[in-house]
């Protein structure tokens, strides 16, 4: 079966945000992993299956066809509940197969060991459960790009944003903008808005079929007054 996923930061989104909810009602994805919401409207609540976290939630749509059943909320036990408004972590069937879909908010409250050791838990998790799929997607605030500069700071994220590369692909993962040539994505604009920047992935197994992935329409989302969000969300259509 086709499914459409979708990873995005909203923004400090609250249900007010019409056109914003407007653009995301448009792309109608199956599965959402949002970032910095605030209050979902109830519209949506009607339509989609909602788990809540902190500044995340995870959004799947319900289905008439009975091809989706919702199972449980996940949690993995690390010891900080700083740590635990990093993620938010789910387990949905689709037609039978199940899907662990974990969406990520490093929101830069929390130091890089604080990261890692959230990082570290949830490798170890996916590598003890190699079994299941797992959909990874969310807003790391970080690019290897960051590894070049000159900040000692970014380039410590950006550090760790090559441990999470190298780690999931270890794993058999990759992020589905990777799978473009030519130009390299972006999610985000530096505040000058003249460094661009992928501070967004969506990690999906490689043995999953991918029909098509993409950022969102620029133009309408960082065109309008005021803007939708300062990030891109990033949408895949893939074969479960």
């Amino acid at each position: 079966m086709e499914l459409t996923l979708l990873t995005w930061n909203i923004n400090r989104a609250a249900h007010t945000r019409r056109k914003l909810w407007k653009y995301l009602e448009e792309l109608y994805p199956d599965i959402a992993m949002l970032q910095e919401v605030y209050v979902i409207p109830s519209s949506f609540k009607r339509k989609y299956e909602v788990f809540r976290g902190e500044m995340n939630a995870i959004l799947v749509k319900e289905r008439t066809d009975k091809e989706f059943t919702e199972k449980k909320r996940l949690e993995i036990d690390m010891g900080n509940s700083m740590i635990s408004d990093v993620y938010l972590m789910c387990e949905v069937t689709f037609s039978r197969k199940d899907i662990v879909i974990i969406s990520v908010y490093n929101y830069m409250a929390i130091s890089e060991k604080e990261f890692l050791n959230f990082w570290e838990g949830l490798f170890n998790y996916i590598k003890a459960n190699q079994r299941k799929r797992f959909v990874i997607g969310g807003d790391f605030n970080m690019d290897l790009k960051f590894l070049n500069s000159h900040n000692s700071v970014l380039r410590g994220w950006g550090g760790i944003m090559k441990r999470i590369v190298e780690g999931l692909a270890e794993l058999g993962y990759k992020d589905v903008l990777s799978f473009h040539e030519g130009n390299e994505p972006f999610t985000f604009f530096s505040p000058n808005g003249k460094k661009p920047y992928q501070l967004d992935y969506l990690f999906l197994p490689e043995d999953i079929t991918v029909l098509d992935s993409k950022t969102g329409d620029q133009n309408r989302i960082m065109g309008e007054s005021p803007r939708l969000s300062d990030h891109l969300p990033i949408i895949a259509k893939i074969v479960l």
